[in-house]
């Protein structure tokens, strides 16, 4: 695919919008992944991709489609109309996904709402692309500084291409009553006789008591069903956002029945994490499954490889010597799903990385992540114990 230039930003101009001490366009992935996943991929490819460059400043924004790119302010009457459409049409659905997120009482659920919420703020109505017939937003996540800078653009461009809502139809009388009321009208000389409205609207309203249950129980099964979808959703979508690793390999799905049940406390809710019971083993003796400190990891390929390290119950300071080679490769590091050291961004040949850990009761464990954006990468990093 051939990635189009859009256009750059400087920080000078403009403020990024922060999530957990990152900027909101720092986590492209996750939000591509949760777009994807909650609504569908053409609101994921509307987010430009950024290339940031630390030592200038700026930041240089890709479409990921193919096509000519025009900006929306420069685009015909008819064909700026049709994009504003469909961009309101996207902007509205993920708005209305963050709206629900709000809703729940998880505080995960509601920090993920704040990033969607954030990412669809842009400084200017001339960071809109329109790419292949598919709008694009560059610039996202940012706003121009200033207490009078304009706000909320998306949100006011969907509510002006907004359509009225349809005017109300003429009633149409009944033909054959108009006939028969002729008929019986001109078969006497007195007036034409009143129907029985009240009695027929009695009826009515006596079907209506009748059967009115049926409406509500149908109502009351279709919330569940959203309940339920919307609970396995946000179940799965979580290790996207917080990075949960994979479960060891060779562990069961399902418990052994001859095995007796397990004792102790329950499990975390988070999945990155690894509880070890009672008196925590040495640094070279890791539980099952993971991984010691100090031991030399590397790949041979793959965009994302995750790893679980043990690294004691002592505090310290814990250093990651890594070598990406010539692919540019992304490392992170979590503790109970927090990065706690990362290269920020995909980075070539080798360098160290620290965190100061501090370990709570029963948690010995921390998760190295590896992220890159093409399937031959080779790379190597050692993660230290701590000192």
């Amino acid at each position: 695919m051939i990635r189009q230039l859009l256009g750059t930003t400087h920080h000078s101009g403009v403020e990024s919008r922060m999530a957990s001490g990152l900027p909101i366009y720092e986590l492209m992935e996750q939000i591509r992944v949760e777009l994807r996943r909650a609504v569908g991929e053409e609101h994921a490819l509307l987010f430009a991709e950024p290339n940031p460059n630390a030592d200038t400043g700026q930041i240089q924004w890709y479409a990921s489609r193919e096509g000519t790119a025009r900006p929306l302010v420069g685009l015909a009457d008819e064909e700026r109309q049709a994009a504003e459409v469909r961009l309101a049409q996207l902007t509205t659905e993920i708005e209305a996904h963050t709206a629900r997120l709000n809703q729940s009482r998880n505080p995960q659920d509601q920090h993920i709402a704040k990033v969607l919420g954030d990412a669809l703020e842009i400084p200017r109505e001339e960071d809109i692309f329109v790419v292949g017939g598919q709008p694009v937003i560059a610039a996202w996540g940012h706003a121009l500084r200033g207490p009078g800078a304009k706000r909320q653009i998306l949100a006011a461009l969907a509510e002006r291409v907004k359509p009225s809502p349809p005017p109300p139809k003429p009633l149409v009388p009944d033909a054959g009553a108009s006939a028969s009321t002729q008929v019986d009208a001109d078969a006497t000389d007195g007036p034409a006789p009143v129907a029985p409205l009240a009695t027929k609207n009695e009826e009515e309203e006596k079907k209506r008591r009748r059967f009115g249950w049926l409406f509500w129980l149908g109502l009351l099964l279709l919330i569940l069903l959203l309940a339920l979808a919307l609970a396995l959703l946000l179940t799965r979508w979580k290790c996207y956002l917080y990075e949960c690793p994979p479960e060891p390999p060779g562990v069961p799905s399902q418990p052994v029945p001859s095995q007796p049940a397990p004792t102790g406390p329950p499990p975390s809710r988070d999945p990155a994490d690894v509880r070890t019971p009672g008196e925590a083993p040495p640094v070279t003796q890791p539980p099952p499954g993971v991984m010691a400190c100090s031991a030399a990891t590397s790949s041979g390929g793959g965009q994302l490889t995750r790893n679980r390290h043990y690294v004691g119950k002592e505090p310290g300071t814990v250093t990651i010597g890594y070598d990406m080679e010539a692919v540019p490769d992304e490392l992170r590091v979590y503790y109970r799903g927090t990065i706690v050291a990362t290269t920020e961004r995909p980075v070539s040949g080798r360098g160290t990385l620290s965190f100061r850990y501090q370990p709570e009761a029963e948690f010995y464990t921390v998760v190295v992540e590896v992220v890159s954006a093409s399937p031959s990468t080779t790379w190597k990093y050692t993660l230290g114990c701590p000192q």
